[in-house]
């Protein structure tokens, strides 16, 4: 699939930290959160807003410090808990947000091992508007019609009829899928037209391709791909 919105694609790609589930209690004193089964917080959660349902606590909390693996104390100037000291099998699906309110990016899930093979496909020293292919995986996905790649090709906008690219999936071929491989085509430049090195340079600029594995049940499902189009197909460093 691919994603051609920002909202989305931060949300799609970081979908795993808001579909868990754990049980926990809430203490009104000093704001305190007690999380009991699965446990995890750490120092780098603080600061992160969490989004509480399910519970008389509903809605998000700041996370101010973190006392330990299962306890987080709230920021008292951004929330207040409700006393629920006493009640059992409350139940806080969560996420981890920016404070921008969207969901945090998940750094460690970038280039992981596993899903190592990278994007090809981005020819350096371009000098050609010709649309080329970029893969993650060339082969078709397990299941006809189910995607297991999502893509999100960052532009200057999100605005389509401003936008330098048009992205597209590679097409079905009657037998199988193929999420695995998007097409990358010019959509201000008559295909086949000279680039000079300055409208390379003015074209790719800004543009990354993000990809992550989406295949359900597989060992790497979450793992993501970043490619710098600009640095892949020039010589820049940055």
């Amino acid at each position: 699939m691919i994603i051609t919105d920002f909202d989305p694609f931060r949300v799609i790609f970081a979908t795993a930290l808001g579909s868990l589930t754990k049980t926990c209690t809430f203490a009104a004193t000093g704001n305190i959160l007690t999380i009991s089964g699965p446990s995890g917080w750490v120092a780098g959660d603080v600061g992160k807003l969490l989004l509480v349902t399910n519970a008389a606590n509903d809605g998000w909390h700041k996370i101010k410090t973190v006392t330990s693996a299962t306890i987080v104390v709230l920021d008292p100037d951004f929330s207040t808990v409700v006393d629920e000291t006493g009640t059992t099998g409350v139940s806080l699906a969560y996420g981890f947000y920016d404070t921008d309110g969207r969901r945090s990016w998940p750094v460690a899930d970038v280039r992981k091992s596993g899903f190592d093979s990278g994007i090809t496909g981005a020819t350096e020293n371009i000098s050609v508007a010709t649309a080329f292919d970029l893969t993650a995986d060339a082969g078709p996905d397990s299941v006809l019609g189910t995607d297991e790649y999502n893509w999100y090709v960052s532009q200057r906008t999100d605005v389509p009829a401003d936008q330098e690219f048009t992205i597209t999936q590679k097409p079905n071929d009657g037998s199988g899928s193929y999420s695995g491989v998007i097409n990358v085509a010019f959509a201000n430049q008559t295909p086949g037209d000279p680039l000079t090195a300055e409208q390379v340079n003015q074209i790719f600029k800004h543009t990354t391709v993000y990809v992550v594995l989406s295949k359900s049940g597989d060992p790497n499902e979450g793992d993501i791909q970043v490619l710098n189009l600009h640095r892949a197909v020039t010589s820049a460093t940055s």
